[in-house]
């Protein structure tokens, strides 16, 4: 994967590919985001993430969504009113999510970036 760097008036972190499309807005707040683990959590190498699950932070949904609306970002509570209905939670719940890692930034115990892997399988209902 190939990198590119955050520009001078943004904190110094190398960032992904996957951020190059994004606007100067979008791209300032995935930097506040990531600032607290140092690096971009696209970049974290897979053998980085634990697998035991006593290292997952003690989450709900409601946590996710006060952190999506409290810091940096596009959210709004009226987003997720319904949030059992989007697809991405549905996938979830259904079992489709696999491959769970946890990082933790030796610098910052307090940080965990959680990883999956979400499945594409796609099926008729009959």
């Amino acid at each position: 994967m190939a990198v590119g760097t955050a520009s001078s008036s943004l904190p110094n972190i190398v960032l992904s590919t996957i951020t190059d499309n994004l606007s100067t807005t979008e791209r300032r707040r995935y930097l506040q985001k990531i600032s607290g683990i140092g690096k971009d959590p696209y970049l974290i190498d897979k053998d980085e993430f634990s697998h035991e699950i006593d290292s997952l932070p003690d989450l709900t949904a409601m946590d996710i969504m006060a952190y999506l609306i409290a810091t940096p970002s596009p959210y709004t509570a009226e987003n997720f009113q319904a949030y059992k209905s989007t697809e991405a939670y549905n996938q979830f719940a259904n079992g489709f999510l696999s491959d769970m890692g946890i990082f933790c930034p030796p610098h910052r115990p307090d940080f965990k970036v959680v990883r999956g892997d979400v499945s594409n399988i796609e099926f008729t209902l009959l």
